[in-house]
């Protein structure tokens, strides 16, 4: 008698998601349709079709990635260009060109242009002490477009990522006011770019790219989403994926319970995590993604074009407390993940190098993301026919992709 066959197991089909980024939470028909449709939409390309077939024509130009951690105090960016170097590699070059976090309300103060009139600063951009209100609808407004046209468009990028804001934290009932300055401040950065995007389109007489100038395209973000991703690659390369399970797949996108401190000393430890990942990349000669993910993965090396991003670089390698040493009584214990080197980041550092930590992962999960789905299109593309058809995504086809990059059935 044959053998039955197998069929591919929802937790296949998570990690698969997972892998090239997209929500990984619902029933098994749910999670295979969702893969069927994200497998074969480019982040990278999908404004841009032309880019994948030139880039390495000598052309001069690679893609371009504005990556946004929201804040207002405690906004961070990271700009940079992507490139893949080796025509037949997935392995991609991301080169940082802006690095760095910028306090809005400072900034905003020494930006003379489209400061709010004298007439709108009486009608009511004046806090109960007489001073102006940097959070009211005027300012806020005048700050999103500065920010828009001086900071974020100076770099013309093709994709700009704007990290997903939460109107509630932990399941709470309660809205905290500085959760409104920033979901307002996202809502703002949409509208203006939204705004900008769709007035050059219809000044253009004709629907195609001006010589010198880029379209850009704009996503939002899930911050779980990029954080689960990287501390998952690193557990499983590390051996260790039993560890975060309850971190991974659906139960990352299912709505959080009433925080507890439980809840938020794991928030406290992912965020020390993620330091040590990025910093355990940037250690490495040259720096690569290579040292957290398994032998059958992309890899991103990159590159500092900067003295800006160099110095954010040196700021986040150059850790201000030391490595706390480990008792006798755990020498004979086994590391799991990045405990160790997640001790190292103190209090304060949590706060100073944890949005830079973050806009960083964001652009390169994206740039991960896409390799990893290029992986698998060609586990795909191996089943071409004679007549060139490619044959749908089967049981077989699904079962060999989880083969390929050793995620386990």
């Amino acid at each position: 008698m044959a053998p039955k066959s197998r069929n591919v197991t929802a937790k296949a089909l998570q990690a698969l998601l997972v892998r090239i980024g997209s929500e990984s939470s619902g029933t098994k028909a749910i999670l295979h349709d969702r893969f069927v449709r994200d497998i074969h939409e480019s982040r990278l390309f999908k404004r841009r079709p032309d880019w994948q077939a030139r880039q390495n024509m000598d052309s001069g130009r690679k893609l371009r990635i504005m990556s946004i951690d929201m804040g207002i105090k405690n906004l961070a960016y990271c700009d940079v260009e992507v490139d893949y170097p080796s025509k037949d590699s997935l392995n991609a070059t991301m080169e940082v060109l802006r690095w760095e976090k910028i306090d809005l309300v400072k900034a905003r103060r020494n930006v003379p242009d489209r400061l709010p009139s004298a007439e709108k600063i009486k009608k009511g951009t004046k806090d109960e002490d007489g001073d102006v209100d940097p959070y009211s609808l005027p300012i806020l407004s005048a700050t999103a477009y500065s920010l828009v046209r001086n900071m974020i468009l100076v770099g013309e990028p093709d994709i700009i990522l704007i990290e997903k804001q939460r109107w509630r934290s932990g399941g709470g009932s309660a809205i905290q006011q500085w959760t409104i300055r920033v979901n307002t401040l996202e809502g703002m950065l949409w509208a203006v770019l939204e705004t900008l995007h769709s007035e050059r389109k219809l000044m253009l007489p004709k629907l195609r790219e001006p010589e010198g100038e880029r379209d850009y395209e704009v996503s939002g973000v899930d911050p779980k989403r990029v954080g689960h991703y990287w501390l998952a690659q690193k557990a499983r390369q590390a051996g260790t994926v039993e560890s975060i399970a309850d971190t991974q797949g659906a139960a990352s996108e299912e709505e959080d319970k009433v925080v507890n401190k439980k809840e938020m000393s794991r928030s406290k430890a992912e965020k020390k995590a993620k330091i040590a990942i990025l910093r355990s990349w940037l250690s490495c000669d040259p720096p690569t993604t290579a040292c957290s993910i398994r032998d059958t993965a992309p890899r991103i090396t990159f590159k500092f074009g900067s003295n800006n991003a160099e110095r954010t670089r040196q700021a986040l390698c150059s850790p201000s407390k030391p490595a706390r040493r480990k008792k006798s009584g755990d020498s004979n214990k086994e590391d799991s993940g990045n405990s160790i080197e997640a001790e190292a980041v103190g209090e304060s550092e949590l706060k100073k190098l944890d949005d830079i930590t973050d806009c960083f992962l964001q652009a390169a999960a994206w740039v991960s993301w896409e390799s990893n789905r290029l992986q698998l299109l060609e586990v795909h593309n191996r089943r071409r026919s004679e007549d060139g058809s490619v044959a749908e995504l089967s049981e077989e086809v699904l079962l060999e992709m989880v083969k390929e990059v050793g995620e386990g059935g």
